[in-house]
Formats: C-alpha cells, structure tokens, sequence
C-alpha cells in the first residue's frame, strides 16, 4: 500500500494552437440573426478576436479586434439586405448570414 502511495505521474499535454483556436470558436453565438439595430456575440475567448462585417460583394464594412467575452454590433446603419458576419480566433474562422430589416 505505501508503495502506491508513492507513485506520482507528471503528465504534459500539448495542444495546437488551432485545436486551441477550433475550441474556442465551438462557443461562439450570434443573435438574433434578423436584426434591425444591434447584433449579441457571446462565448469568446479572451484572446485577440477579429469581427469582420461584409457586405454581399465581399466588401468590408467593420473590422474591430476585441479580446472581450461578449461583443455589441451596431447594424442600425446599414441599409436593408444580407451582410456576412466572420470571426477569426488564431487560424479558425466562421461565418454567419445575417438578415438587416
């Protein structure tokens, strides 16, 4: 008994940064998707994140870097239509549609 008592493991892991960054983006939500003023994002890292707005034409409209859990867009001044919202954390990117009334 005192024998395995006395064992210890040291155990590294390592882990890519883009199986870092593929995890961090599995949290990520955007609401509501029809909006007419503002856009909620929830469950970033606190890491650098990069929010990117485009237009249909692959026009960038907004472009901020935030390193919050939470961020606000304003989308009240765009005109009516179909925009594209990307997130970047590391090398991971997603995107959304969203609809602007």
């Amino acid at each position: 008994d005192s024998f395995l008592n006395s064992i210890s493991f040291h155990m590294e892991v390592k882990a890519s940064p883009n199986a870092i960054s593929a995890i961090a983006m599995s949290g990520v939500s955007i609401s509501p998707t029809v909006v007419k003023e503002k856009i909620e994002i929830s469950g970033l890292p606190n890491v650098p994140v990069v929010i990117e707005v485009y237009d249909l034409q692959g026009k960038i409209l907004h472009n901020i870097t935030i390193k919050n859990s939470t961020a606000s867009l304003q989308m009240g001044n765009l005109t009516s239509g179909v925009y594209v919202i990307s997130i970047r954390i590391g090398s991971e990117q997603r995107r959304w549609k969203i609809l602007k009334e």
